[in-house]
């Protein structure tokens, strides 16, 4: 929906208009993973949620065939929300290994998640059936979760926070029955 009212921050407007390079990408998530500031990891992994989204983005995905580097990887043939979705699966905790994040940042990239791969006509889609992301999503519904359930309401933001969290808990457990339900 668009506001006329609103008025686009210089970085908001930056991201439906151009397309970031690795290294910008590299240079969010290395903030995201240095800082101990909860609020600027939040802030980065919706702005990595959005770089995702962008058409721009989307049709970068559709021309990149090419050998990347992204955080000293050697990418071939990686699209750009493949990248940012293996950071954001890296939030995620899974039975197996509790995540390094707060709830808050685990909530906004389990929500990023299935904001990226809401829509399976889209060209970058191909990254969720290959990378076996629903298996992924799937192992993490437990821990997240439990991680959901460990957000204190009583403290400030805590009661807004666990409402947050059990909706997009419950927003995965649709996603995943409706991808299971697509059979792609």
């Amino acid at each position: 929906m668009f506001f006329p009212n609103i008025r686009l921050t210089p970085f908001f407007t930056f991201c439906y208009t151009q397309v970031p390079n690795n290294e910008q990408i590299s240079i969010l998530i290395q903030l995201s993973d240095a800082t101990s500031d909860n609020r600027l990891k939040v802030k980065c992994i919706g702005t990595l949620e959005c770089i995702a989204q962008t058409p721009s983005a989307i049709e970068a995905n559709n021309v990149c065939s090419s050998i990347h580097s992204c955080l000293g990887q050697d990418i071939q043939t990686n699209l750009i929300a493949q990248v940012i979705a293996d950071y954001l699966f890296s939030v995620l905790p899974t039975s197996g290994q509790p995540s390094s994040f707060d709830a808050e940042s685990v909530i906004q990239a389990t929500s990023a998640l299935i904001d990226i791969y809401s829509d399976e006509t889209l060209a970058y889609d191909v990254n969720f059936r290959l990378g076996g992301y629903l298996a992924k999503l799937k192992a993490s519904l437990d821990s997240i979760k439990t991680v959901v359930k460990t957000i204190d309401r009583r403290k400030e933001g805590g009661k807004e926070l666990r409402r947050r969290g059990d909706e997009v808990r419950e927003n995965l457990v649709d996603f995943i029955q409706y991808r299971k339900e697509l059979r792609l």
